[in-house]
């Protein structure tokens, strides 16, 4: 019974050897990880409704604004990214009912009825004659693909353009979390434009969906 017992655990002790071996070989390098597609579902109306709150405005909206992207990161340190035209169609009419809800904010009910009776229409009407018109400056077709490369390098991962933009991240086989971009290399005035809104963007969540 003792022999079987040590047999036993030696069998065991060898198995437990392999596995933790073979973990470590099979384990994927962020190069690897990244390789295929990620979506990226982005509420545009969280910014839209940050955006007045950092000029001093009162106004939160529990409506969202989404638009959907995909990365899609190649083997060979290329990247491209593309939008879901549908979500983007849908993104500004949610976004200009954001819009609504913020004038009606804004503006007094009196002054809101005065400007709809010069005009020889109700209120629910004029906002939505102005909402329409604003919608008309949003050209999706702005909102075509972009392509560049990409690297890992010294724990950050940077997305080349005119300049090198690199940002920390966490990355698993899974889930591709920006973090936050690196700043050290910018201008006073290119880290003025961007610290404000740098919290209510970050972190950028993305899914591999394959």
């Amino acid at each position: 019974m003792k022999k079987i017992l040590a047999l036993t655990l030696s069998v065991l002790m060898i198995f437990a050897l392999l596995a933790g071996c073979g973990g470590k070989a099979d384990k994927l390098s962020d190069e690897e990880m990244i390789v295929g597609r990620w979506q990226w579902t982005f509420d545009v109306g969280e910014i839209f409704t940050a955006s007045f709150a950092m000029m001093g405005l009162d106004y939160e909206s529990n409506k969202k604004a989404e638009l959907k992207a995909y990365f899609d990161f190649a083997a060979d340190g290329t990247y491209s990214v593309s939008v879901d035209q549908a979500s983007a169609e849908k993104m500004v009419t949610d976004l200009t009912d954001i819009a609504k809800d913020l004038v009606k904010t804004l503006y007094p009910a009196e002054a809101l009825e005065q400007a709809a009776a010069q005009e020889g229409v109700d209120v629910e009407t004029l906002l939505d004659q102005m909402a329409a018109e604003a919608a008309q400056e949003i050209d999706l077709d702005d909102l075509e693909s972009e392509e560049g490369t990409y690297k890992f390098a010294d724990g950050k991962l940077y997305f080349d353009s005119d300049t090198e933009e690199a940002f920390t991240y966490k990355l698993s086989a899974k889930k591709l979390e920006l973090t936050g971009i690196d700043t050290s290399e910018m201008d006073e005035e290119e880290e003025a434009a961007i610290s404000m809104m740098i919290d209510y963007i970050f972190p950028i969540v993305m899914t591999k969906v394959s």
